[in-house]
């Protein structure tokens, strides 16, 4: 590898960090020419009791490593909280999300400028991620995300529909239904 390569604004890659060791993996990447590292910061592992936010030591050392590294994070705000719900899924009553949409604020702002990049839930048409993977199911958690990322950091870029294989029947149901307002 090259490292005078100078990094590249288009790519980078979805690494678990909290499953490796970041501060080995992250300075690889950039050595490629990545720009950006991708990893998640799971609802559950945030709020392992009602409204008590506990910032994971690991998403702290991950997000230093890979800024260490001169790449952006990009992180993913996901996963379900059983505290709230009863099934393995988006969150789907008035409850839950507005539970999730603290869970965005409260990761987000605890963030602060050490990370502007975030994409709402991996793969909302697979099952692996939620029972329900209808766009009729995903729109209310996106939204309701990105008001909260925007609220917690008007900065931030929030993307969505980070779909298992290209589906454009997907995508058109979820800007019709305001997914991309």
């Amino acid at each position: 590898f090259n490292s005078d390569m100078p990094l590249n604004e288009e790519y980078g890659a979805c690494v678990h960090f909290k499953e490796r060791d970041s501060a080995a993996v992250a300075p690889l990447m950039a050595m490629t020419g990545m720009k950006h590292a991708r990893d998640d910061c799971l609802w559950n592992e945030y709020e392992k009791s009602k409204d008590v936010f506990t910032f994971p030591s690991e998403w702290d050392r991950f997000i230093g490593d890979i800024k260490k590294s001169d790449m952006t994070p990009l992180v993913v705000l996901q996963g379900s909280n059983m505290i709230y719900q009863k099934k393995h899924t988006l969150p789907e009553t008035p409850e839950e999300l507005e539970a999730f949409g603290r869970y965005v604020f409260n990761t987000v702002k605890q963030l602060g400028d050490r990370c502007n990049m975030y994409e709402i839930w991996n793969e909302p048409n697979l099952k692996t991620f939620s029972d329900d993977t209808t766009p009729e199911a995903y729109v209310p958690v996106l939204k309701v995300a990105y008001e909260n990322v925007k609220k917690a950091n008007p900065n931030a870029t929030v993307m969505g529909c980070a779909t298992a294989g290209i589906d454009p029947e997907y995508f058109e149901r979820v800007f019709e239904m305001g997914g991309a307002d």
